[in-house]
């Protein structure tokens, strides 16, 4: 490593994208930082548990919720910010400013691919995982949408609410999924 106190961060959604860390800690030999919400979900699931961490001092590449950085003052020495997302359409990556860079990354299934999965598990509860803008911005977490987003605000997406309407079944909520969450 060329710069010892390097930090870099990662920004994606609440989940996904953790396979990618994977690589990344065993290509540096590093764990990867991670909040505490999403640290819980990862051992609780146990998925790759020696990968990460939720202290600082044990690795250099933090996985944290998406769209934080923007309206934050990035440009310091020694840190890295990349937000990954699949809304962008480019080959390779955006640099948006000196060490901050938009990375075209996702690993969703087509929504013909998610209607028929939902299709054969009829599942008892289905969330989605992608935060609408204007709760961001209730939240507090962004002040203005960036212009590379705009679109995104407008466009009309009503695949979750057919989801849900056709294929989600209450009854099916298993017993293992009630204890999990204390329901």
């Amino acid at each position: 490593m060329d710069e010892p106190n390097l930090r870099v961060f990662i920004y994606c959604y609440t989940i996904g994208k953790e396979e990618l860390c994977i690589s990344l800690a065993e290509k540096f030999k590093t764990k990867i930082v991670l909040d505490a919400d999403r640290y819980w979900m990862i051992t609780k699931v146990k998925y790759h548990p020696n990968c990460f961490t939720n202290k600082i001092e044990e690795g250099f590449i933090h996985l944290t919720k998406g769209v934080n950085w923007i309206e934050k003052d990035v440009d310091q020495v020694g840190t890295i910010h990349i937000n990954l997302t699949g809304w962008i359409n480019c080959k390779d990556y955006i640099n948006i400013k000196k060490r901050e860079y938009l990375v075209s990354y996702s690993s969703h299934s087509n929504f013909k691919e998610l209607e028929w999965f939902v299709s054969l598990v009829r599942p008892g509860v289905l969330n989605k995982i992608v935060i609408e803008w204007e709760n961001l911005i209730t939240m507090g977490k962004v002040k203005s949408l960036q212009s590379y987003f705009v679109w995104l605000k407008n466009l009309k997406q009503r695949g979750f609410q057919m989801l849900v309407e056709k294929y989600v079944d209450v009854n099916n909520i298993s017993a293992e999924y009630m204890k999990f969450f204390d329901i």
